[in-house]
């Protein structure tokens, strides 16, 4: 008997919501939209039989709206800010009207600091069941939580770089007030849909992708039994630990147009002197072009550096303003080595001529590539995500730190006879240090 939770992972809308059938009869992503908003409506209790409103019992669902509001490459730090909206329905067998007992929602989040803003809930006496039958209180709550950490950002392919932020493993817990740093109970999350978006101006967000963190090993029960599969009245499936991953991506149009079409028509006036006749009358004034071409490149390249990422490796905008220093560099050899040849001017200046229209259609073209077709062509998610793993997700892809089923496993494994585990064949080929004896007060 499969007894695990049946989580299905939404790559579009970035949520994960328990299948209240068979996952196999299931025919497409429309069927699946219907039956989160039953699991929604069935935990109002609006419009659904009394069966759905029993099996919604102490079950939460929660719709998240997580906001990017800081992304520094240089310091590898970021900060989002994560809004909660709760829903969950609790048993009043003896006309009970206050929650107490529960407490407030929270997150814990031991990779990232965390900063709760506001958690609060109240009852919705609207949607409160009073019948005889299914005596219930209906619950809305919601949370602010602000989450800070620091990760790495490869930009090698800036302006047209992606990046995932990954906020680890979060669990949702009870707390007594919303400042505890312990909690006293997990929360049964039935339903969890995310929404990203940025307040940057510089990033564009994408859907998150959401991943329980739950044992698969470990039953699902309601209450204190084990559900059965069939039974009418059991509850719904539920989650208490989730990872979500954050995808953003940078706005590229401002550093196409005000860096790289500025820095093409720069070197392209600079290479108009191909133009001219490789005369010796005209060699002052095609070396005088090539020089404050040249200067101007470099200073615009030095003064845009505020807008560039500080890293120690070139990227894609470097590379390009390098390539056409170069060009520049190139016409001014090439200006020198073909005032030698005075008995071949002629044909000379007709290959200067073509060149000049080579290198125009050249950074027209790259110019035009990298405005059109580069955007469609970014980096792939799955080779960003495995370049982008975080400590935490390298420690949870490592067996000898994470167990697949049990902890006995691990200890199979390590060898407990020396408590200290070297992997690097270096360090652990180095001589051991004599043991000092320090001695203690009272000692001589």
């Amino acid at each position: 008997m499969d007894v695990a939770p049946e989580l299905v992972e939404q790559e579009a809308s970035g949520s994960i919501c328990p299948l209240l059938q068979d996952t196999d009869s299931r025919e497409s992503w429309l069927d699946q939209g219907m039956e989160n908003q039953r699991c929604w409506h069935g935990a109002r209790g609006s419009n659904s039989p009394e069966p759905e409103v029993a099996r919604t019992r102490d079950r939460v669902f929660c719709k998240a709206r997580v906001s990017v509001t800081h992304v520094d490459v240089k310091t590898g730090k970021f900060q989002v800010r994560m809004l909660c909206q709760w829903a969950f329905r609790t048993a009043s067998l003896k006309s009970d009207t206050e929650i107490s007992y529960r407490g407030v929602p929270g997150i814990r989040v031991p990779g990232l600091q965390t900063e709760v803003q506001e958690s609060r809930v109240w009852k919705d006496l609207n949607d409160t069941e009073s019948s005889s039958k299914n005596r219930t209180i209906f619950w809305r709550g919601s949370s602010i939580f602000w989450m800070t950490g620091f990760k790495k950002y490869p930009v090698s392919d800036f302006p047209f770089d992606r990046h995932v932020i990954c906020l680890q493993q979060i669990d949702f817990v009870w707390r007594v007030h919303r400042d505890d740093d312990t909690f006293y109970d997990s929360m049964k999350v039935a339903w969890l849909d995310v929404e990203t978006s940025s307040v940057l101006a510089e990033w564009s967000p994408l859907p998150a992708t959401v991943q329980s963190c739950d044992d698969p090993d470990k039953p699902v029960t309601t209450g204190d039994k084990l559900a059965p599969p069939d039974s009418k009245g059991a509850n719904l499936p539920f989650a208490t630990k989730f990872q979500i991953r954050l995808r953003i991506e940078r706005k590229h149009g401002f550093y196409v147009r005000q860096i790289l079409v500025i820095s093409t028509l720069i070197t392209l006036s600079s290479c108009s002197p191909l133009a001219m006749p490789p005369t010796e009358d005209h060699m002052g004034d095609r070396l005088s072009v090539y020089g404050g071409g040249l200067l101007t490149l470099v200073a615009f390249k030095y003064g845009i550096m505020d807008h560039l990422p500080s890293v120690p490796y070139s990227t894609f905008t470097d590379d390009f303003l390098m390539g056409q220093i170069i060009t520049v560099a190139f016409c001014i050899l090439e200006c020198l080595v073909v005032y030698r040849y005075t008995l071949a001017k002629t044909w000379i200046d007709e290959v200067e001529n073509y060149l000049l229209v080579v290198l125009a259609v050249g950074w027209g073209g790259l110019l035009s590539y990298t405005w059109l077709f580069k955007p469609t062509r970014r980096t792939n998610w799955m080779n960003v995500y495995e370049q982008q793993m975080d400590d935490f997700e390298l420690a949870q892809a490592d067996l000898q730190v994470f167990p697949s089923k049990s902890s006995r496993s691990l200890f199979d494994r390590v060898d407990c006879a020396s408590p200290i585990n070297i992997r690097d064949n270096e360090i652990s080929g180095w001589p051991q240090h004599e043991q000092s004896v320090f001695p203690s007060t009272g000692s001589s």
